[in-house]
């Protein structure tokens, strides 16, 4: 334990030092000498009231956390180290490619907090000290308002854990925006570039959008700064449709701020404080999109996730030890890694993680906002990628419960197109028939209808097409027949329990890429326009 402190010691001096900069209120923020974001928060005089509360209620406690001494490590030879200085690592196939697997040498742990200013507080909601927050707590969660500070279901330790990520998130990773990928792959009326992630609080959840003035589609130069409108959490909706627009609460762009680093962390300022109340719940009622590469902080910590590759060095992908990588649970045969982000893969946001071996893989589902019926989704590219059937099982368990197998195996080496699936492409629907029932409608709308109903075909037999807010080189991924969203299950929810789901190899021998989930809740996917939105 002494060579690992002298070792940490010495990791410190080599963390830079922050220097002085200037608020967002054009108030001084005195330079840094510490490291942990406790200190960082408190050496800025516009957050006290923010600080004094993370100190009542312990959380300043779990954000001075940084190593886990107990991560055994790995051998040099597995190691990103070794990979750049000898071009040695793990090396394996995908469907299509060649990658490197390396591990991490170092568990860390870190942090975002997003902070409110003093001044805000003061002057838009009277909160002058740590009293008045703990007032304006107490009120936001009524359930905790007996309870001492430093009890994690007190009111304001429920209020200042929903500021709180359990991973630490630049500016620049809040979303994907890489612009490679953000200007020529996303359709941006469609769907703002948005992230899911929990916080801190207990089965809570917050959906991180950025939005942009208007689409673009060409070269990724065409995108500037100036057209971001901002980022904000728990936004609902997009600038096409106005009049249902939620607007959330902005996170305000402090990239000239030198000392929001921490060793450990980040800090955003945001102009208002967050609640996880009955608003919020129902602002994130909608169809969730959840990246692979977050639903475990490690994979965030450990820099594996966002990483745009541009050169052959950067083709390496990052695995994790069993009982070091939180959320999930995996069998001795099982090999999965984090891949980096490229703007040629066809997979959402340019990442994936590569599921190789006979893996039996269980990982805990983020958090639902509302008790409820909802879908859960898996999304899959189809053969003629593998050279035999390809079959994973998967499983769906509450806490306290069993595992129960969803369905039969799912084949991905099915194609759409078989009677089995059913899959037409949206412009090749035979919409002629529809014309003898419908003789006011024009090619447009009945081409809508013959879509709707192949669609709906689609669902009945458990397959949805890919969305249309995505796809490389200004495709959508709705219109190529080798990708697909199968729906794993139908489950009702409880918003203050746990899920697992289990994904097991049943037969096949070819890595399966592993993009994101969805969670749906009933009013998406049974809506009158539905069964639910392409996007």
């Amino acid at each position: 334990m002494k060579i690992l402190s002298i070792a940490f010691s010495a990791l410190l001096a080599l963390m830079p030092i922050s220097m002085s900069a200037q608020d967002v209120s054009g108030d001084t923020i005195p330079s840094s000498d510490t490291y942990f974001l406790p200190s960082v928060i408190q050496n800025n005089p516009n957050l006290s009231i923010y600080y004094s509360a993370l100190r009542a209620t312990g959380l300043a406690d779990t954000l001075e956390q940084y190593i886990d001494f107990c991560y055994p490590g790995v051998s040099y030879d597995s190691t990103l180290a070794c990979f750049i200085n000898t071009g040695r690592a793990i090396k394996y196939f995908t469907a299509y490619e060649t990658d490197y697997a390396v591990f991490p040498d170092v568990r860390t742990f870190s942090y975002t907090v997003f902070v409110i200013t003093d001044s805000i507080l003061a002057a838009d909601y009277n909160i002058r000290s740590l009293d008045d927050l703990r007032s304006y707590a107490r009120q936001a969660y009524p359930s905790g308002a007996g309870k001492e500070d430093y009890d994690r279901e007190s009111s304001l330790n429920m209020f200042m854990s929903y500021h709180i990520l359990p991973f630490s998130l630049i500016w620049d990773q809040l979303n994907t925006s890489q612009r490679e990928i953000v200007c020529s792959h996303h359709h941006l009326d469609e769907l703002d570039v948005e992230d899911f992630y929990e916080t801190m609080l207990p089965h809570s959840i917050m959906r991180i959008s950025t939005p942009y003035k208007h689409d673009h589609y060409g070269n990724a130069s065409e995108i500037s700064n100036s057209e971001i409108i901002g980022k904000f959490i728990n936004r609902k909706g997009t600038l096409k449709d106005p009049a249902n627009l939620i607007e959330g609460v902005q996170i305000l762009d402090e990239s000239h701020i030198y000392n929001n680093m921490a060793t450990n962390g980040v800090y955003h300022y945001l102009t208002k404080p967050l609640v996880y109340d009955n608003d919020t719940r129902d602002a994130l009622n909608v169809r969730m999109r959840i990246m692979a590469n977050t639903l475990s902080p490690d994979f965030i910590n450990s820099g594996a996730r966002g990483r745009l590759r541009k050169y052959e060095r950067d083709r390496y992908t990052v695995g994790f030890l069993p009982g070091f990588c939180k959320n999930f649970q995996w069998n001795r045969e099982s090999q999965f890694y984090v891949r980096y982000r490229d703007p040629s893969f066809g997979c959402y946001n340019g990442d994936e993680m590569t599921l190789m071996g006979n893996f039996d893989i269980t990982f805990r589902l983020p958090a639902v906002p509302k008790d409820g019926l909802y879908e859960i989704r898996i999304p899959g590219y189809a053969g003629p990628f593998y050279p035999e059937p390809e079959n994973i099982l998967y499983y769906i368990r509450k806490e306290g419960d069993d595992f129960v197998p969803c369905g039969k195996p799912v084949d991905f080496n099915l194609s759409l197109t078989s009677p089995e699936i059913g899959y037409v492409r949206d412009d090749r629907v035979d919409y002629y028939t529809y014309a003898q029932n419908n003789p006011g409608l024009n090619e447009e709308e009945l081409q809508e209808l013959a879509t709707k109903d192949n669609d709906r075909l689609l669902r009945s037999h458990g397959y949805m097409k890919a969305p249309d807010s995505y796809g490389p080189n200004h495709n959508n991924m709705r219109d190529d027949e080798r990708m697909f969203r199968k729906i794993v299950c139908e489950i009702y929810m409880e918003s203050g329990k746990d899920y697992y789901l289990r994904m097991r190899k049943v037969s096949g021998s070819t890595p399966i890429a592993f993009n994101y989930l969805e969670i749906v809740p009933y009013n998406v996917y049974s809506g009158e326009n539905g069964p639910e939105d392409r996007h």
